[in-house]
């Protein structure tokens, strides 16, 4: 019998062994960075940039194009894949929110040469608590705790700095219950009605080194339900959809705005992108750069 690694082999997938499965790329839509898609041992999948997820029997839909039932019974039988794989493999993974103590923090090693060599101060570095890790599944990571409205922590997201990983990210705890860092900018948010939503955490700390710390980041390039709802919440008189201005991210930047368009009066919205690749980028290469982005707000 062909096991789930056997199929994905099959299926065109290199794969580079990570917790619980592989990551690898996003073939079914042409996607080159080798981390973005997680495949768990059992065939789900979480796409990491599109947030899409799902069984193994999506991903075989997805990879091959196939859309009825039983062409992809046809592939797995033909690839000697037993029916009661696929019926384990449709089971759903319950996964339980969980708190970590504060305690935790005080492992991290003071190491923020990551941080200050992208230009952001020790001043703000401090602020967010991160540090360095020296053991567990984040080990060489540069960590940044991730804070719930009620300051309690609720997961990590570790920056790979030694060069050697090819998964630049781990995220611990689901992506989709963070509103970094809405523990510590949430009045600032309700005082000037803006939330600018950024991409990633370097986005967030590079406004927060300019003295801009009402935003959000959404920790890739789609916006969580927890995001929604906030936002729904906070009903700030504007919504500045700002993440990476490559091409995907303009792409994505539309479908945030769209999803947004939903839920607000269009005169509540607004995409306005980084003049450079992303906000780090602008960073280090003029802050001033940022606080005349700032003003056109």
């Amino acid at each position: 019998m062909s096991s789930v690694k056997d199929i994905l082999i099959e299926l065109g997938y290199s794969l580079v062994e990570d917790k619980n499965g592989w990551r690898t790329n996003a073939l079914y839509r042409g996607g080159n960075n080798n981390s973005a898609l997680k495949i768990f041992e059992n065939g789900s999948f979480c796409d990491f940039v599109e947030g899409t997820t799902g069984g193994f029997r999506k991903l075989i839909e997805l990879t091959l194009n196939i859309h009825k039932p039983e062409e992809i019974d046809k592939f797995l039988e033909k690839n000697n894949f037993s029916a009661n794989d696929i019926e384990r493999t449709e089971k759903p993974i319950i996964k339980i929110p969980k708190i970590y103590p504060p305690e935790i923090l005080n492992e991290l090693i003071p190491d923020h040469s990551y941080w200050l060599n992208r230009g952001i101060s020790l001043e703000t570095i401090s602020v967010f608590r991160g540090g360095l890790a020296n053991k567990g599944m984040l080990k060489g990571r540069y960590v940044t705790p991730i804070f719930n409205e009620y300051n309690e922590i609720i997961g990590f997201a570790g920056r790979d700095i030694t060069g050697k990983s090819s998964i630049r990210w781990k995220i611990l705890s689901p992506k989709s219950n963070f509103l970094w860092c809405i523990h510590l900018n949430k009045e600032v948010i309700k005082q000037e009605k803006k939330v600018i939503l950024v991409e990633s955490i370097g986005c967030g700390l590079s406004l927060w080194e300019c003295g801009i710390k009402n935003f959000l980041c959404l920790f890739g390039i789609k916006m969580s339900l927890s995001v929604l709802n906030a936002l729904l919440r906070l009903d700030p008189d504007q919504i500045i959809v700002s993440i990476n201005s490559d091409t995907v991210g303009s792409r994505a930047a539309d479908d945030i705005y769209n999803k947004l368009a939903r839920y607000f009066d269009f005169r509540q919205l607004r995409t306005h992108l980084p003049p450079l690749k992303d906000w780090n980028e602008c960073l280090k290469k003029d802050p001033q750069i940022i606080k005349d982005w700032a003003k056109t707000l």
